[in-house]
């Protein structure tokens, strides 16, 4: 913000380190890591999006001569997202838009929803495009399907969009080559809020 280019404040550098641009570049700085790399900065969905991003790559491509990176197919790749609470701008604001929750716990899919409760936290996924027997054997997981779109236009800026929703979903299962009736379980993004959650 304003206050980074102050005499004798952080120094010049901290632009450098509080840029979202770079958070993705550092790591792969670090880890001498090459390819492509991003942040996705989509609120609630950044880790979805960014995985979402990454599984793209990674799928089988018939790329030509026209290739949109180093190689038509990246092998394996990290995403995942974080959320640091470095002030109290974003806090307050969102208290503001009545997204947080007053008694400071979460009430997902109740009437008695009133907000959701924030926390800091890392979640990263280790992804490999692979079908060898062997690498499937380490494996914690698979993603079958996954999509990505937007909204578009609902009742506000920040409310859901049904339809968009359930195009996203099906686009995800026809992927995966999956029915309605076969899914047992499914994790819900719950806001806590009689305008999210629905």
């Amino acid at each position: 913000g304003g206050n980074m280019m102050k005499v004798g404040g952080p120094a010049s550098t901290a632009m450098i380190g509080a840029s979202n641009s770079v958070t993705c570049s550092r790591i792969m700085h670090l880890f001498n890591m090459s390819g492509p790399t991003g942040s996705a900065d989509t609120a609630c969905s950044s880790s979805l999006v960014a995985t979402g991003v990454a599984m793209s790559f990674m799928r089988e491509r018939r790329m030509g001569p026209n290739m949109t990176h180093a190689e038509s197919r990246i092998k394996e790749s990290v995403a995942g997202g974080v959320c640091v609470q470095i002030g109290p701008g974003s806090y307050i604001a969102m208290c503001g838009l009545n997204m947080i929750s007053p008694v400071g716990r979460c009430f997902t899919f109740d009437e008695s929803g009133d907000g959701y409760a924030r926390g800091e936290g890392v979640g990263l996924m280790f992804l490999r495009g692979s079908n060898d027997f062997e690498d499937t054997l380490e494996q914690n997981a698979s993603i079958l399907g996954c999509a990505i779109n937007q909204d578009g236009r609902s009742a506000s800026m920040t409310a859901p969009n049904g339809p968009s929703q359930q195009a996203c979903i099906a686009a995800s299962m026809r992927e995966a080559e999956l029915e309605a009736r076969m899914i047992n379980l499914a994790e819900c993004h719950g806001t806590g809020t009689a305008l999210g959650d629905p």
